[in-house]
């Protein structure tokens, strides 16, 4: 699939999600309790990057993005997150066990501080991020994932329609007017898919060859990794569908 088909697609389905009304409603949602229950979300958000990553590419850059991933692997590696989802100076781990005993400030601050601490070593620049824990029924999962897609979306489609277009008057259309004109003028022609939507992490289970040393044979052994997909709504459907499989 063409990037133009990939773009058309992405826009098409985030166009109909409101993020004012799952913004007021998520918001409602961040804790400042001591005790949660999973299924919860930990986001960080990237704190100053705009003025801090002025010598990058306006409005995301490859190499900052690819930090993030990094980032992200280890801390789901480390702390066995369900998936995640890195978009713009943002990532969202979806925790569905139990970590630190369900004290959101003692979860909060250490995945802000790891995932701080792992793009700070990469860049060598010092970029950290806060965290806030958001609790989520297993139902709101995905409409969750969804909104702070359709939210990424919108800010990069308004970032670029500002830079070409602010000559020609000050207010900001709507997502679909400026993903049009956008797309029409060309701009969106060399735009890849993790700058426009991000990109979604997720465990996926393969078979590895291995020996056995006491036999000499060929075995194959299951091991799990973390896969890169960009975050269509399939894909997130999909992939928390096949997470309740496994863990159900």
């Amino acid at each position: 699939m063409d990037s133009g088909s990939i773009h058309r697609e992405l826009a098409g389905t985030y166009e109909k999600i409101n993020p004012r009304v799952l913004e007021h409603y998520f918001s409602g949602k961040e804790l400042e309790i001591l005790l949660i229950k999973p299924p919860f979300v930990v986001r960080c958000d990237g704190v100053g990057f705009s003025k801090k990553l002025t010598t990058y590419k306006y409005p995301r850059d490859e190499l900052i993005h690819r930090v993030l991933i990094n980032a992200a692997k280890t801390v789901m590696e480390t702390y066995r997150s369900a998936m995640a989802l890195i978009i713009s100076d943002e990532i969202n781990y979806l925790f569905t066990h139990n970590i630190y005993g369900n004290r959101a400030v003692k979860i909060s601050s250490v995945i802000s501080a790891l995932t701080s601490s792992e793009v700070a070593r990469e860049t060598g620049e010092t970029l950290y991020f806060d965290g806030r824990v958001i609790t989520v029924k297993p139902k709101e999962v995905i409409p969750y994932f969804l909104y702070r897609v359709r939210v990424g979306m919108n800010n990069y489609l308004s970032a670029l329609y500002h830079t070409q277009f602010r000559k020609r008057g000050k207010s900001t259309p709507s997502f679909g007017e400026m993903f049009k004109r956008l797309e029409m003028e060309g701009y969106l022609r060399e735009s890849e898919a993790w700058a426009f939507a991000g990109t979604l992490l997720v465990w996926e289970t393969y078979l590895k060859r291995g020996v056995d040393k006491r036999t000499g044979r060929i075995v194959w052994v299951k091991r799990r990794r973390v896969r890169e997909l960009i975050p269509t709504a399939h894909n997130i459907i999909y992939s928390y569908i096949e997470l309740l499989k496994r863990s159900g």
